[in-house]
């Protein structure tokens, strides 16, 4: 467990030692809700120095009738102080006594809070002790790692009760005599239930416990059908109830929840998510998402925003970067959403996860996750992964700190300062780098008790080429270009910004490497000074070269690590082969890989190929001219969806595609390739790419249908990406 530390700067203060003078306005450190006093009231501990005189121990403001004097082997004693004297008095004497030794407090210890739920150890989650799981159907390790969790243990010593928080539950039903969860279903406090009466107004009749908004009735239970257990687990993990000696508990022990229950239609969803700004949601859990994009639920999330509501959204389990195939509600560019990722036990991003260093804020656990669920109709409990259940996590975890925030401290925290603590207090690891734009698991201790402070996360990138290079917006070797960075602010107001960019690949060489930005206030987004780089010739493709972005500002600094993928070809009579890597790795399915082509005047035909050795994946081809295609309205990755009529697509079943071009206009064409495994797999896939070009300029300078000229394959999808999309 890990060590609790709220006390030690008074601690450090009074109990070390250290000669300080103390004020008379010294005040006593606030209780912490839910305990007792940190120290018992009117009482004093002293040690005295070795051969003190026994006479010279009785000052005026001590009490003959407190507790005995214990004399120890360390000639530590108990005093009680009168009434009509102060603690900072008593204490100030002693101190300046030639007797003493030192003289604090009689502080209180707290016993290490953990709930008596008898299945707490498979909570890995909430309290990673090291533990071996028994579970055998997760690719990601089931032995954890000490630690490698969102701190609960030490949150727990602060606070537990979250009974006036509501998170509102949007899926397909919460099993609600569940008994770890029935008592924290939320009940509707302007409702009579069984009445037939819409009591409070709002449109729903008898809606005690929430909505059914798939069948249009007041009971949102889960139907018999296949993956009917969903919501139910994901209540589990958002709220279950804690030291009730049954089960699993939720990060909060006791939390109010809003079962909603939809289809996973925008229509339904929609509907849900007005229900809950309009009847008290503080919180909304949503476990689901997609590639198309949707304006009604653009709509229906931003009026949480202006209700003040935090949306918490999972980033998906298809293990791409949604900056390069944007997610759906997770991705959408409002401030009240925080994307959630997933992480494994043994400390990393889960396998399946999604990613994004400017769409997904943070990560959570959501590897092998012990939670509710209904077996055969019936309660129970089994695991289940899938950032589904990261994100309730998140819930939860946001539902404790926002009752412990406003009860123990009298703040009161709307979505902007709940997101920020959030984000500001997350454990950050090297896993987590180029992964989240936090780059940290969420520590509910830690956001518990951070200061408050501006959270800089980086926004878009922007490649500008137009003055000293081609000006296709793309990296080319040895081209100088300019580099801009936006930032969002998440949290409080930053001034005083800047920004130093490193390299940390020799490939790159930074010519200007720092960036002068204005203020930024809270919630808000501001662009620095160009940055200026260079690619060095001869860079092998594809690559994704890692840079670092130190952020500055009054009291604060971080760094935020981000990659420039590239990839620069050099035509070989007419020709262009080149043979890359999907890469299956440890920390995100690397499957996207973009490339440009500059085609001259007067080609005949032009033709884009591709291939690949193994027969476990399946690769798709989109050639667009003049951008990348920006893959906004895919559904599951699959681009017969995406909709962009400027687009040529080859998307079969197999690893072999081919688009072909007749008479193409000179410019700039973006090569789209995108890996489908067919099987999960952790191995790297390789394919090919060939262009081919007929006609043109050819090398040697002259006409005719010989061989093309032109150089630089290269990449730009991630240059010009923007953190999420407004419509």
């Amino acid at each position: 467990m890990k060590r609790n530390r709220r006390s030690l700067p008074i601690a450090a203060a009074l109990g070390l030692g250290l000669c300080l003078a103390i004020a008379p306005a010294w005040a006593a450190p606030e209780a912490e809700a839910g305990h007792a006093e940190l120290f018992q009231p009117g009482e004093i501990v002293v040690k005295y120095k070795s051969g003190a005189q026994p006479g010279r121990r009785s000052p005026a403001w001590h009490s003959a009738s407190g507790p005995s004097v214990r004399r120890h082997a360390r000639r530590i004693e108990r005093l009680r102080v009168q009434e009509g004297f102060e603690v900072p008095e008593a204490l100030a004497q002693l101190r300046a006594s030639a007797d003493v030794e030192y003289a604090e407090p009689n502080w209180t210890r707290f016993p290490r809070l953990l709930p008596d739920d008898p299945r707490l150890n498979r909570l890995w989650g909430l309290h990673n002790t090291g533990q071996t799981l028994d579970y055998a159907d997760s690719d990601d390790p089931v032995t954890g790692v000490a630690g490698a969790d969102m701190a609960l243990a030490a949150a727990w010593d602060l606070h537990t009760d979250a009974g006036d928080v509501v998170i509102a539950l949007v899926d397909n039903g919460v099993l609600l005599d569940h008994p770890d969860l029935k008592n924290n279903i939320w009940t509707n406090p302007g409702e009579i239930a069984g009445n037939g009466i819409d009591d409070d107004g709002n449109g729903y009749v008898d809606d005690v416990h929430g909505w059914d908004f798939r069948g249009n009735d007041n009971d949102p239970s889960p139907s018999s059908e296949a993956n009917g257990s969903h919501g139910t687990m994901v209540a589990g993990a958002a709220g279950a109830i804690g030291n009730n000696g049954r089960g699993v508990t939720g990060p909060a022990w006791r939390v109010k929840l809003m079962p909603l229950r939809i289809d996973f239609t925008i229509a339904t969803i929609t509907e849900a998510l007005d229900y809950a700004a309009a009847n008290g949601a503080h919180i909304v859990n949503a476990s689901f998402g997609g590639g198309a994009y949707s304006q009604a639920e653009f709509e229906a999330v931003a009026d949480l925003r202006d209700a003040g509501v935090l949306f918490i959204a999972a980033a998906g389990n298809d293990g791409y970067s949604n900056d390069e195939i944007p997610d759906s509600p997770s991705g959408l560019d409002l401030p009240n959403i925080l994307a959630v990722g997933a992480s494994h036990p043994a400390e990393g991003p889960s396998l399946f996860t999604q990613i994004g260093p400017t769409t997904v804020d943070v990560a959570a656990p959501g590897s092998s996750i012990y939670t509710t669920k209904t077996i055969d109709g019936e309660p129970g409990y089994g695991f289940a992964e899938g950032t589904s259940f990261s994100t309730p996590y998140t819930a939860g975890a946001a539902a404790l700190i926002k009752a412990y925030r406003e009860s123990a401290h009298g703040e009161t925290l709307d979505y902007q300062a709940l997101k920020g603590r959030i984000m500001a207090g997350v454990d950050r690891n090297n896993r987590f780098r180029q992964r989240f734009a936090s780059e940290g698991r969420v520590n509910v201790h830690q956001a518990m008790t951070v200061a408050e402070q501006p959270v800089l996360v980086i926004a878009s990138l922007d490649i500008d080429d137009s003055r000293d290079g081609n000006g296709n917006g793309a990296l080319d070797p040895a081209e100088k270009v300019a580099f801009s960075i936006e930032l969002d602010n998440v949290w409080a107001d930053a001034t005083g910004v800047s920004a130093l960019l490193t390299s940390l690949d020799p490939a790159v060489t930074v010519l200007t490497d720092t960036s002068a930005y204005p203020d930024i206030p809270s919630g808000r987004s501001r662009s620095g000074t160009p940055f200026k780089l260079r690619i060095a010739q001869g860079t092998d493709p594809f690559r994704r070269l890692p840079m670092r972005l130190t952020l500055t500002a009054d009291n604060y600094q971080v760094s935020r690590y981000f990659s420039l993928p590239f990839g620069a070809l050099t035509a070989v009579n007419g020709k262009v082969e080149q043979v890359g890597v999907f890469r299956a790795g440890k920390d995100y399915w690397d499957n996207i890989h973009v490339y440009h082509v500059e085609l001259p005047a007067g080609v005949s035909s032009a033709v884009f190929d591709t291939g690949s050795s193994s027969a476990d994946i399946d690769v798709d081809l989109v050639v667009r001219p003049g951008k990348a295609t920006e893959l906004t309205n895919c559904y599951w990755v699959e681009f017969d969806n995406c909709q962009d009529a400027d687009a040529h697509y080859s998307v079969g079943s197999t690893s072999t595609e081919i688009v072909t071009l007749t008479t193409p206009p000179a410019g700039t064409y973006f090569v789209t390739l995108i890996g489908l495994p067919k099987a999960d797999t952790a191995t790297d896939l390789p394919y090919q790419l060939s262009v081919t070009v007929t006609g043109g300029i050819s090398e040697g300078g002259g006409g005719g249908g010989g061989g093309v000229g032109w150089l630089g394959l290269g990449v730009l999808l991630a240059y010009n990406f923007k953190r999420r999309r407004q419509r």
